[in-house]
Order: structure tokens, then C-alpha cells, then sequence
């Protein structure tokens, strides 16, 4: 059983989310594994519609450099015409990128070997063909490098510490997380396309409980007001408790304890109030200095 007999599509569909795990593995590999610094860019292209040939790609902007990834759901074998596609994809890749340097092809099962056929005869299995497709790829691309990730090389990359949370995801029956929402977001806003305008779009029932739980920036700032006018009673209490508390005479020790612990309790809110506008003021003045 290979691993992705437990694939759990989150609803996209097996090559739409194969796709997407692919994308979400060569991110994390160009970080991790090749260590791309900040002259390195990623991007998905996905979304972008047409045919690019590449479903995401790394590029060097230093040196234009494009390393791209093209995942191909072909969950059992790779067939002639598939070939066909991969080779289709190549090609456009190029055409487009001319500097792309190294491309790599996703599947889901790994390559079978050489083995004996039901003639009697030694068939070199899948092994042998994509040899033979890779040395065609060589011949009319010379500088392009062509790399596979089978089935065996994506469960490694998901044993990574990196990956931990993509496997759970991805290989698991888990509940509603914030992965599957956003997925199911941007593949909604993806359908909808110029149907989706964010900024006149009405507030669903979800906004109107968000409000109502949370409260609206209205109503937050309302409530800080009322706050700032408890802290202000606060204050002049503080002052009150103060002077019972310094007493001397014409006071029951009873009545001098609670206005001392009064006393106590205000100062430590005072304290608190003062810490909080010192960490709010520090934010502040961090936030200028960048």
C-alpha cells in the first residue's frame, strides 16, 4: 500500500490537491533543503489560468535563474501520451522561461523496475522508459536538468520536522482546519473571478456572529472609554482610601484595614495601567524606528 492510497483530498479533487501538496513541498524544499536566501523568489502560478507548464517555480533574481515543478496525477503508471503531456509541458516551460535550469515532475507511485513479462521476455519497466524520456529531454534541452519526485521522494520530504503539519493534513482524517478553510477560500474566489469584488462584497452570517461575539471596532472603542472612565473613579478613590488609610485617629481599626486593602487594590491597578502604557508607547516607538 503506498502512502497515497490514504490521500485525503480536503474535497479539491485528487489532482487539484496533489497539485497543491507538490507546490507546498518545493516551497519548503527550496528553503530547507538548498538553503535559497533572500535573492531566491517563490511563486505559484496556478491560479494565473492558461498553461505555463509549471505549476510553481523558484527564481534567482539575481542572475534570472527559474527552477520550476510540474505535479502529474498519474496515480498507477506514466502511459505514452502521458509522456506526451510531460514532454507538452517542457517545451511551454521553456518557451516562456528560457533560463529555467532544472525541472522537476511530480507523481504519486513510484517506477517500477526491470522485471519478467508474462512472453518470457525482460521488460525494463518504467524505469527504463523515463530513462529513455529523460535522455530525449537532455538532448534537446542540454542545460536543463530533470528531475522526478515519485512517491518514495514525497514521503521522505513529509517525514521532514518542516513538513510535519502538510502530512497531518494531507494523510489524515482530520476536522476542519485553517488550511482546508483557506483552500476552500481561494478556490471559491478563483471560480467566482471578476464576479469577486472584496470591497463592496455584503457580510454573511459568519461577520454578523464574528461582530456580535468579538464586537465591532465601534463597539471596542465604547468599551475602552468606559474603561478609561472606570480607571479616572479609580484614581480619585485611590486618593480617598489614601487618606483614611493615614488616619491616626477617629478611625476603628476595622474601617482603616479595608480603606488600607482599598487603598492596595487601586495601586495595583494603577500599576498595571501605568505597565501597560509604558509596553504600548515602547510598541509604538519600535514601530517608527523601523
Amino acid at each position: 500500500m503506498g502512502i497515497f492510497d490514504k490521500f485525503n483530498n480536503q474535497d479539491l479533487g485528487d489532482e487539484e490537491a496533489f497539485e497543491e501538496l507538490c507546490c507546498q513541498l518545493f516551497e519548503t524544499w527550496g528553503m530547507r533543503a538548498m538553503g535559497f536566501d533572500n535573492t531566491w523568489a517563490y511563486r505559484d502560478i496556478r491560479g494565473d489560468g492558461g498553461d505555463g507548464g509549471i505549476e510553481a517555480y523558484w527564481f534567482n533574481t539575481e542572475n534570472s535563474e527559474y527552477i520550476g515543478i510540474q505535479a502529474k496525477w498519474f496515480k498507477k503508471t506514466i502511459s505514452q501520451a502521458q509522456y506526451g503531456q510531460i514532454r507538452h509541458s517542457i517545451d511551454t516551460a521553456i518557451g516562456l522561461r528560457p533560463s529555467l535550469t532544472k525541472y522537476i515532475v511530480c507523481i504519486p507511485h513510484n517506477l517500477t523496475s526491470l522485471r519478467n513479462s508474462k512472453n518470457e521476455t525482460v521488460s525494463l519497466g518504467e524505469e527504463g522508459t523515463w530513462k529513455m524520456f529523460a535522455e530525449s529531454i537532455a538532448q534537446a534541452y542540454p542545460d536543463l536538468e530533470l528531475v522526478l519526485w515519485d512517491e518514495h521522494f514525497i514521503g521522505n520530504l513529509l517525514q521532514e520536522p518542516a513538513n510535519e503539519g502538510r502530512q497531518r493534513f494531507w494523510f489524515e482524517r482530520t476536522a476542519v482546519n485553517p488550511d482546508g478553510v483557506r483552500l476552500a477560500l481561494r478556490r471559491a474566489i478563483e471560480e467566482l473571478k471578476d464576479r469577486y469584488v472584496p470591497e463592496i462584497a455584503d457580510d454573511g452570517g459568519m461577520a454578523v456572529f464574528l461582530d456580535s461575539f468579538f464586537g465591532t471596532i465601534e463597539s471596542r472603542a465604547a468599551l475602552i472609554e468606559e474603561i478609561d472612565a472606570c480607571l479616572d473613579v479609580c484614581h480619585d478613590l485611590a486618593y480617598v482610601a489614601d487618606s483614611f488609610a493615614s488616619v491616626e485617629d477617629g478611625l476603628t481599626d476595622e474601617l482603616k484595614e479595608s480603606a488600607t486593602k482599598c487603598r492596595d487594590v487601586i495601586a495595583g491597578y494603577r500599576f498595571a495601567e501605568r505597565m501597560e502604557t509604558h509596553a504600548r508607547d515602547r510598541a509604538a516607538s519600535l514601530g517608527r524606528n523601523r
